[in-house]
């Protein structure tokens, strides 16, 4: 490795895409019931009745909770069927993004207000106002 590096070669390797996405994916321990359902963030999902009564590892993306895949003892067992959906999204997510939108928006309005300013002291004489067909703002 050493004279890789010495040599200048690159030491890196690709990534699939599907293997980056697990890596990021949240994950939460919960018990399956005896109906072989798992209940997490207010919503119901089935799962395989094998997993009856067992401790499972559910992983999930956040922002859709429509998805979930269900790990026992660090095998993929299968992929939950949303049963009875609540929630669309974690609720930690949900404040993000509206903290996120009201940022934004505030950004967008001082845009829109800079831009109006802007075009204002750039126009010159108004045709519609020295016509009388519109009033002075």
């Amino acid at each position: 490795m050493e004279q890789a590096v010495t040599e200048g070669k690159i030491l890196s390797r690709q990534v699939e895409p599907e293997t980056a996405r697990e890596a990021f994916l949240w994950r939460e321990g919960r018990q399956v019931t005896s109906l072989a359902t798992i209940k997490i963030y207010g919503n119901q999902y089935e799962v395989a009745e094998n997993l009856m009564g067992k401790n499972v590892e559910v992983r999930y993306n956040p922002y859709n909770l429509n998805h979930m895949l269900i790990y026992s003892e660090g095998e993929f067992c299968c992929e939950a069927k949303p049963y009875l959906m609540k929630n669309f999204t974690e609720k930690r997510v949900q404040e993000r993004q509206e903290v996120s939108n009201q940022a934004l928006n505030a950004a967008m309005e001082a845009i829109v207000a800079e831009h109006t300013a802007h075009a204002k002291a750039k126009a010159g004489v108004s045709f519609a106002r020295v016509m009388g067909v519109k009033q002075s703002e």
